[in-house]
């Protein structure tokens, strides 16, 4: 996620994230672009680095990350669907 989001990946964000669309992939683009400028590359990259050694607490079907800066609203929760980690909102 933070990988796609530094290298501006709209399509791979809105896979991770929801089921693709344009719509989707349409969102992403402001959004990424607002955020970016505005901070959020110093924030993506403080984030990768910690992203290693994060403390990860899980009990099988939820799961939330330790970032510096987390990925939406303040937060970095993942669930468990389909046999793949999927970050909430």
């Amino acid at each position: 996620m933070v990988t796609a989001e530094l290298t501006k990946d709209t399509s791979t964000v809105c896979a991770i994230v929801a089921n693709p669309s344009s719509t989707c992939e349409q969102r992403w683009r402001k959004r990424l672009a607002h955020f970016l400028r505005n901070g959020g590359r110093h924030m993506l990259h403080a984030d990768m680095a910690a992203a290693a050694t994060a403390a990860v607490n899980s009990n099988g079907y939820s799961a939330s990350i330790a970032l510096p800066h987390p990925l939406l609203d303040g937060e970095s929760n993942f669930s468990w669907y389909d046999n793949c980690w999927m970050l909430e909102k």
